[in-house]
């Protein structure tokens, strides 16, 4: 409450108060609309962590960077919160597992490097908040025409973007979409293709799960997913991570 309170009192103000300073008094501004807009919804306790991000380029486009970065600060504040009550809503698209473990391995599925931020491009080129790759997101028609190429020195899957897919990369919501709908499409193809691995164990580890194999073949694709139950030594390090992760939920 003492930020919202110290953002309502600063609307506006920064540049005036250095006019004063300045020695050229002058009337205080009228804040932007969207910053007037977001100091209230502040008040009123109705913001958004997109509204307050839109406030704080506002401002800082005004040339008040104190009152961009408190904006700023408070957005991210908000995001974190927002993101955490549409974790705690997610429902199962898969028959016979709870919303409860599906949760639990859409959490597992999130890439810490990400921080949170669903821009996030990896080095390697993997996309958002769980790391899809281009190719997988072919599967689902989020990407096009995927083709192999060079990025930040990896030879990797590019695909162009479908016209429907305009700003996924900034939508947190649009990404768990994609999460639920190649998840979905990768466990009609493992219980047909792949029951026989199910509870078998792999490298010596525990009896293999659904979520498990899901795991693999988000990371790896569905031919991927093969190779990693035929061979061991097409077990990489960081497909047995992402196997581990979530093997076992359910």
């Amino acid at each position: 409450m003492i930020v919202e309170l110290a953002i309502i009192g600063a609307v506006g103000l920064g540049g005036w108060v250095v006019a004063q300073l300045l020695g050229r008094p002058q009337s205080p501004p009228a804040p932007p609309a969207k910053v007037r807009a977001a100091a209230k919804a502040l008040k009123e306790g109705t913001a958004t962590a997109a509204q307050l991000h839109e406030a704080a380029k506002v401002a800082e486009v005004a040339g008040d960077y104190e009152l961009a970065e408190r904006f700023a600060s408070r957005a991210v504040i908000y995001a974190a919160v927002e993101d955490a009550r549409r974790e705690a809503t997610r429902r199962s698209p898969l028959d016979g597992v709870a919303d409860t473990a599906w949760r639990q391995f859409v959490a597992a599925a999130r890439v810490p490097d990400a921080e949170g931020e669903p821009d996030y491009v990896s080095p390697r080129f993997r996309l958002g908040l769980y790391g899809l790759d281009a190719r997988t997101l072919t599967d689902i028609r989020v990407m096009q025409r995927p083709r192999r190429g060079e990025w930040q020195g990896h030879e990797v899957w590019l695909a162009d973007w479908a016209p429907s897919a305009a700003g996924w990369l900034e939508d947190p919501e649009a990404q768990y979409t994609a999460l639920a709908k190649l998840t979905k499409l990768h466990g009609d193809t493992i219980t047909k293709k792949h029951a026989a691995a199910l509870g078998q164990p792999l490298a010596g580890d525990e009896p293999a799960t659904l979520s498990g194999l899901l795991a693999v073949a988000r990371l790896a694709g569905l031919g991927g997913l093969s190779r990693f139950l035929s061979a061991e030594d097409e077990r990489f390090p960081n497909t047995l991570r992402a196997y581990r992760a979530s093997n076992g939920i359910f």
